[in-house]
């Protein structure tokens, strides 16, 4: 046996229980054995709570090919609440690969009330630590330091567009 079942009728595809292999690779951690599309609901937090937060929009969707992720959201506040400290987003529907010293990077868009604070020749270092399913977001300030995006960052409606490739686990 092939591993092989296809219906040619176009009712159910064509599928492989190995998964689908290349040219003369024959390795099974070479085979193409995965592929989702979906949807999730992001989250931010400031200090890991969320106190009186309120959400104009909250969207995500995600492609995934064997482990690699492609996601996209936006998140529109419409109030940022009261609580503080680091800005995490969370509720990513995978957890990423735990690769010693590699993290995943995302880039960020941020429509409309991202303070002055943060402007200049820093560069957005969203990221995405091994063994997790939430963004981190930071900067990497003109020193070359990492800094930590915080509530003082933002203002009330802050409307946030991101989209990132991952490595799942």
């Amino acid at each position: 046996s092939t591993g092989l079942a296809a219906d040619f009728q176009g009712t159910g595809g064509i599928r492989s229980a190995g998964g689908i292999k290349f040219g003369t690779d024959t390795a099974a951690a070479n085979a193409l054995d995965d592929y989702e599309e979906g949807t999730f609901t992001p989250s931010l937090t400031f200090g890991g709570g969320a106190t009186s937060m309120a959400y104009s929009l909250r969207q995500g969707s995600y492609v995934k090919v064997g482990k690699m992720c492609y996601i996209s959201l936006r998140i529109e506040l419409s109030s940022k609440g009261s609580s503080s400290g680091a800005a995490i987003i969370t509720g990513l529907p995978f957890t990423s690969e735990n690769l010693a010293g590699n993290f995943s990077k995302a880039g960020m868009a941020f429509a409309n009330n991202w303070y002055g604070s943060v402007a200049g020749t820093q560069h957005h270092i969203h990221t995405v630590d091994g063994n997790t399913s939430a963004i981190q977001l930071r900067r990497l300030d003109d020193g070359g330091n990492y800094q930590t995006f915080t509530n003082s960052h933002m203002d009330d409606n802050v409307d946030m567009i991101l989209c990132m490739t991952m490595r799942t686990a």
